[in-house]
């Protein structure tokens, strides 16, 4: 089952009772099980009404029909659908990073940053300042990105973190972006998985946007997306430092000739590519690199997924859509690099 409170999309299906539709029905993610039927049946013949479909996935809700209804045909209940997506009882992830470059709110100052923690304050009750961060314009040119310089007249304003009790939870707001972090910090941390992610994320956004309204300081004017998974893979039989890789990544090989003139084993590795989007919506980044993990500098394999790009129009429907669409290649690209024996034996691939 998914988290209590989780936001879902629903699919609703039944054995076609007389006096109801016989087509599928969709609607737009609600939280909870319960809440998504109750809230969709029509209170007087109790078949599921006709609302739009979501394009966000992950869980799906299946309503079948074992109750009676008034005539004696049965009513609707609910058993879960797995999505498409590969998923994984145990991902290597150890972070995700949703996040919105936009236009520099000229007026938001120091004194709004304080404002708008009040907000956050309950959920997120501590406060860290760190640099401003510069997320790179994807342009869609032969060059890729491209930086530019800006001058502006209103001094810099440090990058804000609010961060939660436990420390998972960070939302980060500067005077041109805001991004939602999930990080693990101890073991048996929890990925609490994209859908409750990127449904936190939706609601940062929102209050920013209200509150950049309601303290006329102009509208938040998306000008990019930004969507990072961040892996960490352990050595074992599979993989240890100096090895080859090809073992937990089929595209990487190293050859082990002793002939050859540089040693079989290496001291660091890297590895770069990057792949278009659809629909030039942006482009997917991948980077596998060898490092060290904090605090006993054990060996670790990092591998970085970001999605980063634009919809097609600024609506808000758009920004969910695209981010959907960044989930799905991140996903799948994984499922994709990785070798499939080692989706089952280390992290739980589910069939």
């Amino acid at each position: 089952m998914p988290p209590s409170g989780a936001v879902m999309p629903t699919m609703f299906s039944w054995a076609t009772p007389p006096w109801c539709r016989r087509d599928l029905v969709f609607e737009n993610s609600v939280p909870g099980v319960a809440r998504a039927l109750g809230a969709h049946l029509d209170p007087i013949n109790e078949c599921p009404r006709v609302v739009n479909r979501s394009t966000l996935e992950n869980w799906v809700i299946l309503v079948t029909a074992p109750i009676s209804g008034p005539t004696g045909e049965r009513k609707p209940t609910i058993k879960d659908v797995p999505n498409r997506l590969p998923d994984y009882t145990n991902p290597p992830v150890i972070e995700v990073v949703a996040g919105v470059g936009f236009a520099p709110i000229a007026g938001f100052k120091t004194v709004h940053v304080g404002l708008l923690w009040e907000r956050f304050r309950r959920d997120f009750p501590q406060v860290e300042e760190h640099p401003p961060i510069v997320m790179p314009p994807e342009l869609l040119t032969p060059v890729g990105q491209l930086g530019e310089i800006q001058f502006v007249d209103t001094p810099p304003l440090p990058r804000v973190w609010f961060l939660d009790a436990a420390g998972n939870g960070i939302v980060q707001v500067q005077r041109d972006a805001l991004l939602h972090n999930w990080r693990k910090l101890k073991d048996d941390d929890k990925y609490p998985r994209f859908k409750v992610v990127i449904a936190e994320f939706r609601d940062h956004f929102s209050r920013l946007a209200d509150f950049a309204r309601e303290q006329k300081l102009g509208a938040v004017l998306p000008l990019q997306y930004e969507l990072n998974y961040v892996n960490h893979i352990f050595p074992g039989e599979h993989w240890d430092q100096g090895k080859t890789l090809n073992a937990i990544f089929p595209d990487f090989q190293w050859r082990q000739d002793r002939s050859r003139f540089l040693p079989p084993a290496y001291e660091a590795a890297q590895w770069r590519t990057a792949f278009r989007l659809p629909d030039d919506a942006g482009r997917l980044h991948i980077t596998i690199q060898t490092g060290f993990k904090r605090p006993d500098n054990s060996p670790i394999l990092i591998l970085e997924m970001k999605a980063r790009g634009m919809a097609k129009d600024q609506s808000f429907d758009s920004i969910w859509k695209w981010f959907d669409l960044a989930h799905e290649w991140i996903v799948k690209g994984f499922a994709d690099l990785t070798d499939k024996t080692l989706q089952s034996r280390l992290w739980g691939a589910k069939q």
